[in-house]
């Protein structure tokens, strides 16, 4: 109480004498004593009280009422009124003023106590309050996202400049219309007029899902996609009192995800071949192991030797004894019989090791169709991805190419991170393409000629500065300097049966996601490095 300095602004001075007195005993700090209007508004300015107590009906030009008002609107001062009485036509002068308390005749000192300790906590309370709400308004105004509030009938109570712009309200035309006539939403596919979230976040008090496929008709009838989400709005007693909107401009993110379509189409067609090829093979050593299983099954030497030594001794059932002891052909059973039993062994291996073979090669193409299938219920939203995981499925997908050719895979991601978030089955077909046309890379250059070492493919993942970098370095054919520009348009091959397709598709999948691919050679037969490029706000989050 000792710093709270106090203002009195009374004509009586007896009265005045003896607030002042009290407030002293309470200890407080009197500042001035002041009798007129004119006169507290000059000390208020040059002493900023804490609390002024001001007579309702002082004389003078300016009565205690209109003094208050001046003490609000120019100094933010709390006010408590005094009076020897109160008629109802004072009164409601006096609360326009927003007082923060009364006091009748008697001044009593416990009553004035009181007063002047509610007066103070109120107007700290009411300065927080109106501080907090300034902060809550400032980020409201200052996010990236379009925000509507309304109260609990669904009027429009704020508006900030995003939702302005997307609406084409203004929010002091807004306030107090329809949420219905601002936000004029329609579903994209059928048009009808949509506001089930608002409803549910007010029916259901709960928060409604993001709303997809859905068009923003602005007042100028500009239509506008967006997502949005709706929640309650409720009080210290989860009462509800209205509902904020919270949506998005997603033009540009349509346009990205139509980009990826168009790329994941075109890019599929090279993966697909990749797989129908990859499966070729596999199936065709199926076909082998399965025919050499046949063969043994049908032409088999020692079944028919083990029938010839059935039938000799079938021959000399009632004598065995004699015959295996004196005959001479009978004396050779028991070496037939261990020499018969170690050929089926070994034939016995090798038929295991064939079964293996076949039941290897039949999982892998289960594998391969597994994997496609999984990544074909992929949409095309984002989730979060095992790099090396999903490194490890394109390699997968080429293992019979890379198996047949003896290429060495090498990969590195130790300055990667282990999850990335992107759309996986066109991360998934951008890795098979790019293995894929390093293993064609190796290929030309073993047809030229070149290949003077063993083929190496490197696949290198890291971060730089704001960036991801996926890198697939191969020690193939090359490329000349002056293709580096063409090799990734749509129609451009190097190869007889090839659609050019697979480095277009790479690139606009790095292009959707803000990034670019670029090749980096020392031309024919110096190999290849393919460095694809993405900000890493796009991949990591």
């Amino acid at each position: 109480m000792g710093n709270t300095r106090i203002l009195i602004v009374e004509d009586k001075q007896a009265v005045a004498e003896h607030i002042e007195n009290q407030l002293k005993s309470l200890g407080y700090t009197v500042l001035a004593v002041v009798s007129y209007g004119e006169e507290a508004i000059q000390k208020t300015e040059e002493t900023r009280p804490d609390l002024v107590l001001i007579d309702m009906k002082l004389e003078g030009d300016m009565d205690g009422i209109e003094v208050a008002k001046q003490m609000r609107d120019r100094f933010n001062i709390p006010v408590v009124y005094l009076t020897d009485y109160a008629d109802e036509d004072l009164l409601h002068r006096a609360e326009i003023t927003g007082p923060f308390g009364y006091m009748l005749e008697p001044f009593e000192e416990r009553r004035l106590y009181l007063n002047i300790e509610i007066a103070l906590y109120s107007h700290e309370m009411e300065r927080k309050f109106r501080e907090e709400g300034q902060w809550l308004s400032t980020i409201l105004k200052s996010i990236g996202d379009a925000v509507i509030a309304t109260d609990k009938n669904g009027s429009v109570k704020f508006m900030n400049p995003i939702a302005e712009v997307l609406t084409g309200w203004k929010q002091e035309e807004a306030f107090g219309e329809d949420l219905a006539e601002v936000f004029d939403v329609v579903t994209e596919e059928t048009r009808v007029p949509t506001q089930r979230h608002v409803m549910k976040a007010l029916g259901k008090r709960v928060t409604a899902d993001l709303a997809e496929h859905t068009i923003l008709i602005a007042r100028d009838d500009k239509e506008t996609p967006i997502d949005y989400s709706a929640a309650p709005i409720r009080d210290d007693k989860e009462n509800i009192t209205g509902v904020v909107l919270v949506f998005r401009d997603i033009t540009e993110r349509k346009r990205t995800e139509e980009a990826l379509a168009q790329a994941y189409t075109q890019g599929r067609l090279e993966v697909v071949d990749a797989i129908l090829h990859n499966i070729g093979n596999a199936i065709n050593s199926v076909t082998i192991g399965i025919g050499t299983i046949h063969e043994n099954l049908v032409n088999n030497r020692l079944t028919h030797r083990l029938v010839a030594l059935a039938d000799a001794i079938s021959a000399h059932q009632d004598d065995f004894s004699n015959y295996v002891e004196n005959h001479p052909q009978g004396q050779k059973v028991a070496a037939f019989i261990i020499a018969l039993a170690s050929d089926f062994t070994a034939q016995d291996e090798k038929l295991a090791k064939t079964v293996s073979r076949v039941r290897d090669r039949a999982e892998h193409i289960a594998d391969i169709v597994r994997m496609q299938k999984s990544l074909g219920r992929s949409s095309v939203y984002r989730k979060d991805i095992d790099l090396r995981k999903t490194i490890g499925d394109a390699i997968r997908v080429l293992s019979d190419s890379i198996r047949k050719r003896e290429i060495e895979i090498d990969i590195d991601c130790d300055n990667a991170p282990k999850e990335l978030r992107t759309q996986e089955s066109q991360f998934h077909q951008m890795l098979v393409n790019l293995i894929k046309n390093s293993i064609e890379a190796i290929d030309e250059l073993g047809a030229w000629g070149g290949l003077n070492e063993l083929p190496l493919i490197r696949i290198k993942c890291y971060i730089k500065l704001s960036s991801f970098f996926l890198e697939v370095i191969d020690n193939g054919i090359g490329i000349q300097k002056d293709k580096f520009n063409l090799i990734f348009s749509g129609d451009y091959t190097t190869k007889e049966s090839g659609s050019g397709l697979g480095l277009h598709s790479i690139a606009n999948f790095a292009e959707g996601w803000g990034g670019k691919i670029y090749p980096l050679s020392d031309g024919i037969g110096k190999g290849t490095m393919m460095r694809v490029m993405l900000p890493l706000s796009s991949v990591i989050t």
